[in-house]
């Protein structure tokens, strides 16, 4: 059966700005391609600034559709949202089973969007990638939000005809809605893996926002005791946002030509350093409970390289992994718990191969986007 499938704020700057969204709804997007269905992406109606008027076009064979943003933010929204209208109802001519898939926007948002999806007979099909309660609010449109996080999370599935969630923890928080479900899991594309020199792996890798700066901050006091403690390999940080701050410790720990910061850096390239690591960290926290909801897709593009992750026992980590077999994983992330890692796989190179490999195993079996596509076809037929 083919479907018509349009992913609705799923994504935000799609086809021009990287983003771990962005590349989850890609690959998948791909995949459905692969299954004959017939696939749009549409960006958020808050719109975009480079834009004055919508836009559509193509992306690895992908149609998307982008909305302008200009002058007064409600009104720009207003017209942005009667263009969706007219998208939509454009698209629902078509012989096919029709599905909206919808991560989870601000609350009203969110009922508009499944009202108009019901209007033009598709199914809706909400992804929940975040225990949305759990997010730390500040201030008073931050307050505003909680409460849309709040109706949101306790009502939202009794709107939609399906449910995909990203992680066993959230799984077991939708089951009260009894609705058709679908563990959607990170992805990655997996190809054969890479045969390198061990030369080559001098450097270990972090990537993420310069927002997480308290896991920053331990991730480089641990690499300080690594380096006191005789360790010669580098830490490469691939950093989003300011890193003023995250310059400082570096400078004050005397790390400078130890610790190197790499940003604006394109997707192959970014393939091209995890590649060449010794170890990718993804640090978690056992004590939030948003880490123990979320599924990084990060770590899908980490196992991708054969290069091995270091992590921590938190969320959907033990139903996958096990520790030294397919990754490292720590009890708890602080900084002598990574300098004890770092050591251990800086002396111990061909375990690190070995659990790389593994792991490399692990996500073409488990986070590979063509057979994951596949189910999720499969998924939207029996809708």
């Amino acid at each position: 059966m083919r479907n018509k499938i349009i992913f609705l704020e799923c994504t935000r700057h799609y086809s021009y700005k990287f983003s771990a969204s962005n590349t989850k709804f890609e690959l998948l997007a791909k995949g459905l391609l692969h299954q004959k269905d017939d696939v749009i992406i549409v960006d958020s109606i808050i719109g975009e600034k480079e834009l004055t008027k919508p836009f559509s076009g193509y992306q690895y064979g992908i149609r998307y559709h982008l909305f302008p943003r200009k002058g007064f933010l409600i009104y720009n929204m207003i017209k942005n949202f009667f263009s969706l209208l007219k998208l939509i109802k454009s698209e629902s001519n078509s012989n096919a089973k029709k599905i909206i898939v919808l991560t989870c926007p601000f609350y009203p948002l969110f009922i508009l969007y499944v009202i108009i999806a019901k209007i033009y007979r598709y199914k809706v099909v909400s992804v929940i990638d975040e225990w949305h309660i759990a997010l730390e609010v500040n201030g008073f449109w931050d307050k505003m939000n909680k409460i849309s996080n709040s109706l949101l999370d306790n009502t939202f599935g009794y709107f939609v005809d399906g449910i995909l969630p990203i992680s066993h923890f959230l799984l077991l928080k939708i089951k009260h809605f009894h609705k058709p479900t679908l563990l959607l899991p990170i992805l990655a594309e997996f190809e054969c893996p890479l045969i390198r020199n061990e030369c080559s792996l001098d450097y270990f890798l972090y990537c993420g926002s310069c927002g997480y700066s308290r896991i920053i901050s331990i991730i480089i006091s641990g690499f300080d005791k690594f380096v006191h403690a005789g360790g010669k390999q580098n830490l490469i940080l691939v950093l989003s946002g300011d890193t003023r701050l995250i310059e400082a410790q570096i400078e004050s720990c005397g790390l400078s030509d130890r610790v190197f910061i790499w940003q604006n850096v394109a997707y192959s390239k970014l393939l091209q350093l995890y590649n060449g690591a010794l170890a990718l960290l993804i640090p978690l926290s056992p004590h939030s409970l948003q880490d123990k909801a979320r599924f990084s897709q990060k770590i899908a593009e980490y196992l991708s390289s054969s290069r091995p992750i270091v992590t921590v026992d938190v969320g959907e980590i033990p139903y996958y992994f096990e520790n030294k077999v397919n990754a490292f994983i720590l009890k708890d992330f602080t900084d002598n718990s990574l300098n004890e890692v770092l050591q251990f796989i800086s002396k111990n190179l061909d375990l690190a191969n070995f659990v790389g490999i593994n792991g490399y195993k692990t996500g073409k079996q488990s986070f590979d986007n063509l057979t994951i596509s596949d189910r999720v076809h499969n998924y939207f037929c029996i809708l």
